[in-house]
């Protein structure tokens, strides 16, 4: 039987690709992909921070000035007040876009055939929300982190450190794994 002409840019696939859900191999892809970006964010604040640590160094004849007299302390009340302000910025964004992800989650849940509390059922577009709410929340803190850095090196103090492990550690905590997925789309 001859099979009649059909349009090549049309397909028997669902209109809206995102809308399937994801297996748990492709939910590891994705959240794999997640970790090394969180990787290359805390890899990129180490760095700055061991370059401009070398340079603020080589300044002070390779002394390490950690200083808290007034006359010292402009840039660093600068780079803690900057830290202190992007990390809960970058946790509310998450927050907010993690909140459209969960409802996204929510509505393929209740379209599914499963009902398993364990098994997560996402697509693409929910995935998409927790990379981008994960990515600009570490963002934040790395800028907050870098910019400590820098300050770190203009005013050859190394109390700048602080703030920029608590960027780091800010950073970090917030490496997604499959677990914490399932527990962020179900809080």
């Amino acid at each position: 039987m001859i099979n009649p002409a059909q349009n090549p840019y049309t397909s028997s696939l669902p209109t809206d690709p995102s809308g399937s859900p994801l297996n748990r191999g492709e939910i590891d892809q994705l959240i794999r992909v997640n970790q090394i970006i969180t990787f290359a964010l805390a890899n990129g604040i180490v760095v700055i921070t061991a370059v401009m640590g070398y340079l603020s160094w080589s300044n002070n004849e390779g002394a390490f000035k950690f200083s808290l007299s007034s006359e010292d302390m402009l840039f660093p009340l600068i780079g803690f007040v900057m830290v202190a302000a992007t990390l809960p910025v970058g946790f509310i964004v998450k927050r907010v876009i993690f909140q459209q992800a969960k409802e996204q989650a929510a509505r393929l849940q209740d379209a599914s055939s499963t009902t398993g509390e364990e098994e997560l059922v996402v697509n693409n577009e929910v995935m998409g929300r927790i990379a981008t709410g994960t990515i600009i929340s570490q963002a934040a803190a790395e800028g907050g982190a870098v910019a400590n850095a820098i300050l770190m090196m203009l005013g050859d103090n190394f109390i700048h450190l602080i703030p920029i492990a608590i960027a780091l550690l800010a950073v970090i905590i917030q490496v997604p794994t499959y677990h914490r997925v399932c527990s962020w789309l179900r809080q």
